[in-house]
């Protein structure tokens, strides 16, 4: 062993001889014991099996995640996926994801009942709101007619005096 390897760390099993024939070459192996020079791996060890005296490990960083890591861990924990669909411009629901790499994918946002009430209220007074504008622009040129034929009433009456 190269460095000083800890429970926490990620090692990789380095060539050589290893007495742990389950031990794959190139796969990393999270340290879940460590007592003196014996170490116990994640997935590898049952919970008594110290057996790793004679296997060389290199200390590496934690592996890599999947890049929808976070969604595929919400998803198997019974969260509603959604993913991006470039053709709708919109976030659409997925029952069975498929994980690829180049599509967007978000856990469904829960909705506030309350939040989703002032949306409607808010759609229905905006709505009532043009309704009025829109009388208003009429009441406002019926007014202004009105107010021109006042005009010319008055001067015609002027000029009959």
């Amino acid at each position: 062993m190269t460095d000083k390897i800890e429970v926490g760390d990620w090692v990789v099993r380095d060539t050589g001889t290893c007495l742990h024939s389950g031990l794959e070459y190139g796969v990393e192996y999270e340290v879940i014991g460590v007592d003196g020079p014996l170490l116990r791996l994640r997935g590898v060890c049952p919970e008594d099996d110290w057996q790793f005296t004679y296997c060389n490990f290199t200390k590496v960083g934690p592996p890599k995640r999947h890049k929808h890591y976070k969604e595929i861990i919400a998803w198997a924990n019974g969260e509603v996926i959604e993913y991006f669909s470039d053709h709708s411009e919109a976030w659409r629901v997925i029952g069975e994801p498929s994980w690829v790499n180049r599509i967007q994918y978000r856990v469904k946002p829960v909705v506030n009942p309350r939040k989703a009430e002032i949306k409607l209220e808010l759609e229905k007074l905006w709505k009532e709101e043009r309704e009025c504008t829109q009388e208003l622009d009429v009441a406002r040129d019926n007014y202004h007619a009105v107010h021109a034929k006042i005009d010319t009433l008055t001067g015609e009456q002027a000029g009959l005096d």
